[in-house]
């Protein structure tokens, strides 16, 4: 069997293995909230969330309705699934290295 590729998630609907119980399985008839909500929260900005959407098939694990007029409806408990999805993936600190032939001055 071929290994799905996650550039083509967006397109098949496929989330990887760890983000599955993150799908989208909220109630048809409650409302969810708008791409900005979710960018106020992750301070960033709404594009930002509608390319990972676009790039991932998943923005950190969250899967929104597409609305007839194209807006973007996303899960309305979008706190405790980004929270899950952030303890699940750790941050890894970042290694800051000095520019070739700058060595740190005393």
């Amino acid at each position: 069997m071929a290994q799905r590729n996650p550039k083509n998630a967006a397109a098949d609907g496929w989330l990887p293995p760890e983000l599955e119980d993150l799908a989208d399985d909220w109630p048809e008839n409650e409302p969810g909230v708008p791409t900005e909500e979710i960018a106020a929260f992750t301070h960033s900005k709404p594009s930002s969330i509608r390319e990972g959407l676009s790039r991932k098939g998943h923005y950190f694990g969250l899967r929104p309705r597409h609305l007839p007029n194209g807006r973007l409806d996303w899960p309305p408990n979008y706190r405790e699934r980004l929270r899950a999805w952030a303890e699940r993936n750790p941050r890894k600190p970042l290694e800051r290295k000095a520019p070739e032939g700058q060595g740190v001055r005393a």
